[in-house]
């Protein structure tokens, strides 16, 4: 069900042999690492160490995805190695940016990452930008998220960009009472009735409407409206309290800017669709 590599069928394979384990949120893998060159939109990027995977979890073995390419900072890279992204600009091969278009249907055609900067084609008015707190994560600071006329996270909220996670998801002490209220499953056709979710950061509001939060499955012939909404206790992990991730939920709104050089992240308002 994978497209698979094949060190034996590389020329410019070197073997590592070093071994890697993660565990994500939704499985694990395990394998070891090798290096080679990697390919991306006809550029390449030499001297990459990834790993191969050996052993996988269940839930990404049947997964659409062949693999992960992770866009975070060498901090949080297994065992310290360079990031393709490091590798990138170790070799000047594009600006020191990437940017994330993401379409509102599911499984259309028309998702990009830009390695290099933005596309204009892609958003309406101008980018606001935020400076990161850490070089881990891409990780700024917010100043709170309204909901129903209620403010959480006030006392130091912490934001998470991250294009790997699907929902937004937020420790229980700031995104419960949203998570309460919101049903798992929405009646579709009460969208309406619902109240919008408002992030504000750095003193602009980025709202949310039902339209924006509530995903829409197909299963068979039937769609249905899910919550796009989760909650965990990130007090036991090392982001701490607080926290909360923007994933393709609020990316989809709004066309994100990952700017390496300057350790900054940017939003504008992603273009119509």
């Amino acid at each position: 069900m994978k497209n698979k590599y094949r060190s034996k069928n590389s020329s410019s394979f070197e073997k590592n042999g070093d071994e890697i384990v993660i565990q994500y949120g939704s499985g694990n893998i395990s394998g070891f690492f090798s290096k080679d060159t990697l390919n991306i939109a006809g550029v390449d990027v030499t001297g990459v160490d990834f790993g191969e995977v050996t052993k996988l979890s269940a839930q990404f073995a049947t997964s659409k995805f062949d693999g992960i390419l992770g866009m975070g900072w060498k901090a949080i890279s297994v065992k310290g190695y360079d990031t393709v992204f490091d590798k990138v600009q170790q070799q000047k091969l594009v600006d020191p940016s990437f940017s994330f278009f993401l379409t509102q249907t599911p499984g259309s055609d028309g998702s990009q990452l830009m390695l290099g900067g933005v596309d204009s084609k892609y958003y309406t008015g101008d980018f606001k930008y935020y400076d990161l707190t850490s070089e881990s994560y891409w990780l700024i600071g917010g100043d709170k998220v309204t909901y129903n006329n209620k403010a959480y996270g006030e006392d130091g909220l912490r934001l998470i960009v991250d294009s790997g996670t699907s929902l937004i998801v937020g420790d229980t002490k700031v995104l419960g009472d949203i998570v309460a209220a919101i049903p798992q499953q929405v009646d579709c056709d009460k969208l309406d009735t619902l109240p919008n979710v408002t992030f504000t950061i750095g003193g602009t509001d980025y709202v949310l409407t039902p339209q924006d939060y509530i995903l829409k499955t197909k299963v068979l012939w039937q769609v249905g409206c899910i919550r796009g909404f989760m909650t965990m206790d990130f007090s036991k992990t090392s982001i701490g309290a607080n926290a909360v991730i923007l994933g393709d939920i609020f990316m989809r709104k709004f066309y994100t800017h990952f700017d390496y050089g300057n350790k900054k992240v940017g939003f504008a308002l992603a273009a119509a669709q």
